[in-house]
């Protein structure tokens, strides 16, 4: 498991179950491909790689608990289906966000 510090952020790395249990609690999580990092710094400039799905990215959907959680497993497979390939990794990997 590998975790990063940025701007007073400490991102760190869970397993896909325990991302979608805090995803079902509140909290943010960062979903990126497995060889990129959340957060590259290059030079002056910074660039996400990751996006983060916030609670407020489930109240659009939630219905119930289910629809939750059907909510980022459909999230999941379309962000592996469209961001994931051979170079940048073939899975997704989660990342919890602390300040």
């Amino acid at each position: 498991m590998r975790d990063f510090w940025d701007d007073g952020i400490h991102y760190k790395q869970v397993p896909r179950q325990r991302a979608k249990k805090e995803f079902l609690r509140g909290k943010g999580i960062c979903v990126v491909a497995k060889n990129l990092r959340p957060v590259v710094h290059n030079g002056s400039s910074t660039i996400y790689q990751g996006h983060v799905l916030r609670d407020s990215d489930k109240k659009q959907f939630y219905v119930d608990k289910i629809g939750a959680a059907n909510y980022f497993d459909d999230y999941v497979a379309s962000y592996e289906h469209y961001n994931c390939n051979q170079s940048s990794g073939r899975e997704a990997i989660f990342f919890l966000m602390k300040c």
